[in-house]
């Protein structure tokens, strides 16, 4: 068999990627894994924000005015929707398999961000 240069250059030049991206200081499965538990540990973080912020507001309830009080009344259901399924998410994303990973962290940092923007505009 005859190795043109052409040939050779491409072998040589696909060795080279093979070796720079497999030869990291970490395999990537581990690196996939650190990822997915700093990614799951910052959630958590911003979770239990929003929840103690929740917990702030309850305490407060007692010193708003009538007008405020109405008003946490009509949004305290979707304020408890949006954190139970924040929480619904981060447990879905804590189990999911890796195959199921991408679509549960899209789906907990939406919820997430959807939570903290709720938050944001009270």
């Amino acid at each position: 068999m005859i190795v043109t240069p052409r040939a050779l250059t491409l072998m040589v030049l696909i060795a080279f990627i093979a070796i720079v991206v497999g030869c990291g200081d970490k395999p990537v499965a581990q690196q996939a894994d650190e990822a997915r538990k700093s990614f799951l540990t910052a959630s958590e973080k911003q979770l239990q924000q929003a929840e103690k912020e929740w917990e702030d507001a309850k305490k407060k309830l007692g010193a708003m005015t009538e007008d405020a009080k109405r008003e946490w009344e009509k949004k305290k259901p979707i304020l408890e929707e949006k954190l139970e399924v924040a929480r619904r998410k981060f447990n879905e994303a804590k189990d999911a398999t890796a195959e199921a990973w991408e679509d549960a962290k899209k789906n907990l940092g939406s919820a997430v961000d959807d939570l903290k923007a709720y938050f944001s505009k009270e």
